[in-house]
């Protein structure tokens, strides 16, 4: 069966994801992980998912000189953002077809980053949402090379009463166009579009179907709520807690 097709952010509000953020807050600890975890000689083919303005993947290329890095990104205003590097590759297309010629062509990647991406993977529903973040992971597997990583970094949404409430609750507030309106104020950039988080135990469980184990993992930081406001939206979107973590990812084959 055919994967659903992605909804496309405007391009006018993928502006709004140009900064570096998560450059700052997740190179030393991943360059620390991949290389207790690799057998390579920091000699290592990256792969940046939706890399954005590629400022992740140029900071990995500077914290690993002798690798080489390919960026695969949808948005062309993003894309055009990047640096240009002899040791770096820009695509912009969508990864779902990108990887299914990249297989073919039987290229390899060591390490494949998703990073802050797999939660905008998003279909016209919930059901289909989660169906391409499935065809994403399998697509990362079907080009990783033998031993090689898939480094996942996720905001886990974690429910009080059941894990998986505060991301349903979540997608169906950010994906209605009733409400985009009133979402956009509260700072939801994907307003009317959609967005699907997990918890991290559905996370894990996810993985481990798709015969992935986690052979390491990084807490970045843990979401305080602060202030009524966001006080009350934990009340409401029944939120135990909310982290920011990096999952190591390899086939339960690998060695």
């Amino acid at each position: 069966m055919a994967s659903p097709e992605i909804i496309k952010l405007a391009e006018a509000r993928v502006e709004s994801f140009d900064h570096d953020a998560t450059a700052v807050h997740a190179v030393a600890p991943v360059v620390d992980a991949i290389r207790r975890l690799s057998s390579l000689n920091n000699n290592f083919k990256l792969l940046d998912v939706g890399g954005g303005n590629g400022s992740f993947l140029d900071t990995m290329l500077k914290a690993l000189p002798e690798s080489t890095g390919t960026l695969v990104e949808m948005s062309k205003g993003m894309a055009d953002k990047n640096e240009t590097c002899d040791r770096k590759t820009i695509v912009c297309e969508n990864f779902l077809e990108w990887a299914k010629a990249t297989e073919k062509c039987s290229a390899r990647y060591d390490v494949i980053f998703f990073n802050f991406v797999l939660h905008h993977f998003v279909g016209n529903n919930r059901s289909q949402s989660i169906l391409l973040q499935k065809t994403a992971i399998n697509a990362a597997q079907s080009i990783l090379a033998d031993g090689g990583l898939i480094v996942v970094y996720e905001i886990h949404y974690n429910g009080l009463f059941q894990d998986e409430i505060p991301s349903r609750l979540i997608h169906t507030l950010a994906s209605s166009r009733i409400l985009a309106p009133l979402t956009r104020r509260m700072g939801a950039n994907t307003a009317g579009y959609g967005v699907c988080f997990h918890s991290e135990r559905y996370w894990r469980s996810l993985y481990s179907r798709h015969g992935l184990r986690i052979v390491d993992d990084h807490l970045i930081e843990k979401g305080v709520f602060t202030g009524i406001r966001s006080r009350l939206l934990q009340i409401l979107l029944n939120i135990s807690s909310m982290t920011y973590k990096i999952h190591f990812l390899q086939s339960v084959n690998s060695p």
